[in-house]
Formats: C-alpha cells, structure tokens, sequence
C-alpha cells in the first residue's frame, strides 16, 4: 500500500540485486494474486533466467511449487509465461529488445532487470514501454536493477538520480554508528 511505484537499485556486480528481484516477484505471486512482468536486456536473458533462476526458485518452494506445476506444458507453463494455477494471474518475461513483448498488456508489478543495458527498440524507448504497461494501476511496483554502466545515458544512473536517492545504512556491529 505504499505509494512509492518505482524502487530503484544501483548497485555493484553480483551483489544479490536479481535475487532481491526473484523474492519480489514470486512473493508477489504466492502473497497476492495479479500479473507481473519481467523485463530483461533481451528475450535470450529472459528465457536464461526463467531456466536457470526462477524455475529452480519455484521448484525449492512448496507455496511456489503448488501455483505453478512444472507438468503442465500447455500454454499456462512455457519458458517465458508462467500462470497460476488457479488463474488469478501470470509472469510474462519479456526482453527489452521486443516491442511485441512489451505491448497489449497491463501490469501491476514488474522488475525491470540489468536497466542499463537495455537499448532502443524498433517501437522506440523500452523502458518507457514497460513503464507505461503499468500506468493504468493506483499502487503498481516498479523494481528497477542494474549495475550502472558509463555515464552519461546509464538509464539506473537517471533512474536513481532521479529518486529519493536513498541508501541502506546498517550500525557497526562494535559501536552502532550507522555505516
């Protein structure tokens, strides 16, 4: 119920950010039913990470495992669409290198991953698509991630910048001052 809509991470190379990404996302799915999409540099990342990532993710979590059955291969359970079982909603993975991915749908919550190496597509800005696929929603998440690249143009940089700009501060285990 937060009113915060986008949340953006900058933050160095395999520090955790896209399994920050994958908490967000499956527990958005087992906790609250709804659509949600997630956005990676191309469809082939997308299609990686379901495989490599969220598919062993769902399969290590009994409340994942329940809402999405890895037997059914009908259209409910693909490599890049994921629906309940129950059908009170999906995970659409798209590439932000696909115009059509980004189109005809709305969403509530999305991740929108590795931010800056995102490039222009053939339909123009795709972070503007994928922004725009949840404008129609009071209370929508937008999770942005990436490790910022060389400026100027880093689109985590501008995202960042254009924030609270906010960091996590946690105390000294030896003298509590916050670090």
């Amino acid at each position: 119920d937060d009113p915060c809509r986008i949340v953006t991470l900058s933050k160095s190379a395999q520090l955790g950010g896209t399994v920050l990404a994958n908490i967000f996302t499956l527990g958005s799915m087992i906790l609250d039913s709804g659509d949600f999409l997630y956005v990676h540099p191309t469809e082939e990342n997308g299609s990686r990470w379901s495989k490599m990532k969220l598919s062993p993710m769902i399969r290590g979590l009994a409340e994942a495992r329940r809402l999405f059955p890895e037997k059914s291969r009908d259209g409910a359970n693909s490599v890049l669409f994921k629906e309940r079982i129950d059908r009170k909603g999906a995970i659409q993975i798209s590439g932000a290198n696909s115009p059509a991915s980004l189109s005809q749908v709305s969403m509530p919550r999305q991740v929108q991953d590795d931010l800056a190496k995102w490039e222009i597509n053939a339909a123009g800005d795709p972070e503007k698509q994928a922004d725009s696929r949840s404008w129609g929603y009071e209370f929508a998440k937008i999770f942005k991630i990436s490790t910022p690249l060389v400026m100027p143009g880093c689109r985590i940089s501008k995202s960042y910048e254009a924030g609270s700009q906010e960091v996590p501060e946690v105390p000294c285990p030896h003298c509590d001052a916050f670090q």
